[in-house]
């Protein structure tokens, strides 16, 4: 999602470049690619830092991972199954 958002600030600066907006990002244009640009690199090296296994063996890290995944997909599960129960 972040990486999407980051795109759709260098899209919507092209696309909209009059809207006025409470927060303009200073340098125009380039100020604009080179913030969305460190933003973007940092999401993806951040994701793919997350794929390199520590010092734990990798069938526990694998396990670790897909429990924590699944836990984090089950959530908002929960939370939709609890509020179409409390209608």
């Amino acid at each position: 999602m972040y990486v999407m958002m980051f795109i759709s600030v260098i899209k919507l600066r092209y696309t909209h470049p009059d809207t006025k907006r409470p927060y303009k990002i200073p340098g125009g244009k380039v100020g604009i690619w080179v913030i969305a640009g460190i933003g973007f690199i940092t999401v993806l090296a951040c994701f793919f830092i997350g794929f390199i296994p520590s010092g734990i063996s990798i069938v526990s890290y694998e396990l670790i991972m897909i429990v924590s995944v699944g836990v984090l997909l089950l959530i908002p599960i929960m939370i939709f199954r609890k509020e179409k129960l409390n209608r």
